[in-house]
């Protein structure tokens, strides 16, 4: 996904896509919300957070590879967008799109950091056998210090090889 540096922008915006995506599942959920009973509105609008994760999970984070700009747009428009969206029916909307969440993480994490997160990884899974080898534990900690708690170091190495600007 290449798109123009935040810094090119002088206020960022849903993307159209987003927007258009948005606006339409606010008005389905609101049209289902005033159908159904609050505890079935309820189950429905969590496994459609569960669907929708997952989907754009597969077909739109791992089917693209993304400039700085693309992933600060994608980081935008999960975070503005749908978790703004969601949080009409939960107070902490990214609890239920915790694989976007972190994707946002890494593909928005400055370069240098990426880089070096990525030589843990790479230093973890394989080790040169000398007393100082990095273990697979010090990969989930890594993560962990930036806010990454449910995805995988092999999953996190994958991600991060869907910049552009690290070159794995």
């Amino acid at each position: 996904m290449s798109m123009p540096s935040q810094k090119e922008y002088l206020k960022m915006t849903l993307s159209d896509s987003g927007c258009e995506l948005f606006m339409v599942l606010k008005d389905r959920l609101h049209l289902v919300q005033q159908q159904l009973c609050s505890p079935l509105f309820e189950e429905v609008w969590q496994k459609l957070s569960q669907l929708l994760n997952k989907y754009i999970y597969e077909e739109v984070v791992l089917q693209n590879r993304f400039n700085e700009g693309g992933a600060t747009q994608l980081s935008y428009d999960i975070t503005r967008g749908l978790f703004s969206l969601f949080g009409e029916y939960t107070q902490r909307p990214e609890n239920y799109f915790k694989d976007l969440k972190e994707c946002c993480i890494l593909l928005t994490l400055k370069a240098g950091s990426a880089m070096l997160l990525k030589e843990v990884f790479q230093n973890a899974m394989h080790p040169n056998h000398s007393e100082d080898s990095l273990k697979p534990t010090d990969c989930v900690k890594a993560l962990q210090d930036i806010s990454i708690f449910k995805m995988l170091p092999d999953t996190a190495l994958k991600i991060l090889s869907l910049r552009t600007d690290l070159h794995i």
